[in-house]
């Protein structure tokens, strides 16, 4: 693993630090990840940091703007993070349901028989992948990911693509292309 992590250098990219190998791999939880970033980051610099923004890379369609508006929006507001969303449509969790007993049920919430998707209230968001902006003091400091307080920055369908299947690789490709 740590020498496909060092063709990042090789390829010309500065790389101030490496995770330790326990936090390099596909099950790493996020938290950890962040904390020793903020760490050797406040080591290698000598400062502190307010803020943390995590930007994974299966979501490439976020724009500067997101990130700024983002950014600016946590700093102008009492929040502990703020977190990037997409409004659900035809996933909405009025038609989430599960199997009991053979049959199909509610798995949330009733629906109200006959509702159209577009009817579907209140609307639902979901988090999107594309961007999360903390106060470190409130979060990462303390153990914590998101903290009490999280404000949403809504973004549109074709900047919340998140890359985990497939499926959102050719959604992904499509939208390049178009």
């Amino acid at each position: 693993m740590i020498a496909g992590r060092l063709r990042w250098r090789e390829a010309g990219a500065k790389v101030p630090f490496l995770r330790p190998e326990e936090l390099a791999t596909d099950e790493a939880p996020t938290l950890p990840t962040m904390q020793h970033a903020l760490a050797e980051m406040e080591k290698l610099t000598r400062q502190t940091y307010d803020y943390l923004v995590l930007l994974e890379p299966t979501s490439p369609f976020r724009t500067e703007n997101d990130v700024e508006g983002a950014l600016s929006a946590l700093r102008n507001s009492d929040a502990d993070s703020i977190v990037g969303v997409t409004q659900l449509a035809s996933h909405h969790p009025i038609f989430t349901k599960k199997i009991e007993d053979g049959l199909l049920v509610p798995f949330l919430m009733p629906e109200p028989e006959g509702t159209r998707r577009q009817d579907a209230k209140p609307p639902a968001y979901c988090r999107n992948g594309a961007i999360y902006v903390f106060r470190t003091e409130r979060t990462t400091r303390r153990g914590r990911l998101y903290g009490d307080n999280v404000l949403p920055w809504v973004m549109p369908d074709e900047r919340s693509v998140n890359i985990d299947r497939e499926v959102d690789f050719l959604v992904a490709e499509s939208l390049i292309e178009s």
